[in-house]
């Protein structure tokens, strides 16, 4: 992993359960024909010893990536073809409160129940990512279009503190 960088929102000194909440960029697995592709973000909720992952995607991306709109949705990272293989190349871990955990998870919710259309250029996994570090209250980069999740996550570490 090349970029790691932890933060705390919480101003407890030792909360107990901990609760956080890590945003990931990683590498995409390579193709067949050497063929790679701009990568992939997602987000781990962690509660103590306790994970959860999901990542915003076109259904069958892994089958059909060249169409650039479908209706989206959220996946376990856990259960994804990537799981398992060393590919994070960036990881922004931020301390959080209970509330804003919570908050977070709701903010997800809406992704999982309503019809949301996964757009490669405007409506991807970069822009769920950028959606969950706005509700807990981080800075993030204006423009979440045509960047790709490295890159978007490399700019979030830079303008959180």
């Amino acid at each position: 992993m090349n970029n790691v960088k932890k933060i705390s929102r919480n101003s407890e000194l030792n909360p107990t359960p901990k609760y956080s909440v890590t945003f990931v960029a990683r590498k995409s697995p390579t193709e067949s024909g050497g063929k790679k592709y701009p990568g992939h973000a997602y987000v781990v909720w962690s509660k103590s010893e306790n994970l959860e992952a999901r990542g915003f995607y076109p259904p069958d991306a892994e089958k059909n990536f060249r169409k650039l709109e479908y209706k989206g949705a959220l996946l376990d990272e856990y259960s994804t073809s990537a799981s398992g293989q060393n590919l994070e190349v960036s990881r922004l871990e931020v301390l959080v409160t209970k509330q804003m955990f919570d908050y977070s998870m709701q903010a997800i919710r809406h992704w999982d129940q309503k019809e949301t259309t996964y757009d490669l250029f405007v409506n991807n996994c970069v822009s769920f990512v950028a959606e969950v570090a706005r509700a807990l209250g981080l800075s993030v980069p204006s423009d979440t279009s045509w960047t790709t999740p490295r890159s978007f996550l490399d700019d979030l570490m830079r303008v959180n503190n």
